[in-house]
């Protein structure tokens, strides 16, 4: 007999929209089994399945954040931003799940590439970011068509800063 899998936390809460270049998502909790062993049944992030995930010890997965293919709504989309999506954890037929945790967002290159703010962009993307006019989506709601371009300050005091223009 197993008790139902708790998630506690996430990190990072901000992931690319496509995981061509995606971070590891780290979930922590306790009742995910033993290290180790394979995932028994399934990680999910916005209702997509994970395709990598390792239980690096008791208390915490590691996951290769999906290609985002949901928006809020529950409608279908590609590499779109999401807002405050749920992660779950399903061990053995047992399923815990932290809810409203973790936004998609895009990398703001494009209008169709928009990112949700530029403290998600920066998080997401660590290595991608710089100072410069970005495409942001502010309702994250999936459809980019009324994104804005703002201005992203990355270098200053930890950076994220966004200035509308």
């Amino acid at each position: 007999s197993y008790d139902a899998p708790v998630i506690t936390d996430i990190s990072p809460k901000y992931g690319p929209s496509s995981n061509s270049s995606a971070p590891v998502l780290t979930i922590y909790g306790f009742n995910f089994g033993e290290v180790g062993q394979g995932v028994t049944e399934s990680v999910q992030v916005n209702g997509i399945t994970v395709v990598n995930a390792t239980l690096a010890n008791i208390n915490y997965f590691v996951v290769d954040i999906p290609s985002n293919t949901r928006a809020n709504s529950g409608s279908t989309c590609d590499r779109c931003n999401a807002i405050d999506t749920d992660v779950t954890v399903t061990i053995d037929g047992l399923t815990g799940i932290l809810s409203a945790v973790f936004s998609f967002t895009g990398l703001g290159d494009s209008q169709a590439n928009a990112g949700l703010w530029c403290n998600a962009i920066q998080a997401a993307y660590p290595s991608s970011v710089a100072n410069g006019l970005v495409y942001i989506d502010p309702d994250g709601d999936g459809d980019t068509s009324d994104a804005i371009q703002v201005y992203c300050l990355q270098s200053s005091d930890g950076g994220g800063w966004t200035k509308v223009l």
